[in-house]
């Protein structure tokens, strides 16, 4: 957040409507965190020719989230195994398969998968949006 003034005597803010106070006049620094959606910001400056103020909207977008489960836990060789990702927030997904990256997923997924040779398994899968980047993942074992 950058405040630039000429002749500037005071300046307060307004943050979503709510007067926040005093606020320095060449203020350059860091504001935040912030809750996801829109906000405003008013700033009212004061000087020798009177008060004017200026504002700035801008929009948080909130992070994704993701759950993926796979069942069953265990199977045989021959199982096919359900596999259900649900990714909100996110506008793409990707998968790593026992440690190998898989390409890419849709971040709303629910299928049958299978076979699987034995051992044990994992799928950690990536949701990236505007709002950044997380990972979920689940394990199954084939015996």
């Amino acid at each position: 957040f950058t405040l630039s003034t000429t002749d500037a005597t005071a300046c307060s803010q307004d943050f979503d409507g709510t007067p926040m106070g005093p606020i320095d006049c060449s203020f350059d620094g860091w504001l935040g965190p912030f809750s996801p959606g829109g906000h405003n910001v008013v700033v009212t400056v004061t000087g020798p020719g009177g008060a004017g103020s200026c504002s700035r909207s801008f929009l948080v977008h909130p992070p994704p989230s993701c759950t993926l489960s796979i069942t069953p836990s265990t199977g045989t060789p021959s199982t096919s195994f359900h596999f259900v990702l649900n990714a909100s927030n996110a506008t793409s997904c990707s998968h790593t398969f026992d440690g190998v990256p898989s390409g890419g997923v849709a971040c709303d997924y629910d299928g049958w998968l299978g076979p699987f040779g034995a051992g044990h398994h994992v799928d950690v899968v990536t949701a990236t949006g505007p709002g950044g980047t997380t990972t979920c993942s689940d394990t199954f074992d084939v015996q």
